[in-house]
């Protein structure tokens, strides 16, 4: 018997424009890799699980319809993000995650924590 009875599993594979793999590619690699974990899970008794973001319609028939996965998560329309850079001596970070969360938001990535005298320049990011 299992210990656990979901596995959560994927990741941001698309922009708002399209997807990083053609449909052809994802059909070929994508899809045969998702049908194998949705198969064992399945076999033990487990829920499978993905997530990500961005424009899926191109690859929706495979990932939807043909993958076996039994649930899905975070699968947004439209993705908004936010960069934010906070600068000062001792930061309270954990007071900073509340005051975005009861915001609305999430910290989905911690890009870079620097140390020492630097100038913070805006850059663009592939968010951008």
């Amino acid at each position: 018997k299992n210990d656990f009875h979901i596995i959560f599993g994927g990741d941001d594979f698309a922009s708002n424009d399209a997807p990083v793999y053609s449909p052809r590619a994802f059909h070929r690699f994508m899809l045969p890799a998702l049908q194998r974990v949705a198969d064992v899970c399945q076999e033990c008794d487990i829920y499978f699980c993905f997530a990500s973001d961005g424009n899926l319609w191109p690859v929706a028939d495979d990932l939807f319809g043909r993958s076996g996965v039994d649930a899905y998560y975070e699968i947004d329309r439209r993705v908004e993000n936010a960069k934010i850079t906070i600068e000062g001596n001792n930061l309270p970070y954990e007071k900073v995650i509340v005051v975005i969360e009861e915001n609305g938001g999430s910290i989905h990535s911690v890009d870079e924590v620097a140390a020492g005298k630097i100038l913070i320049e805006d850059v663009i990011t592939p968010q951008d």
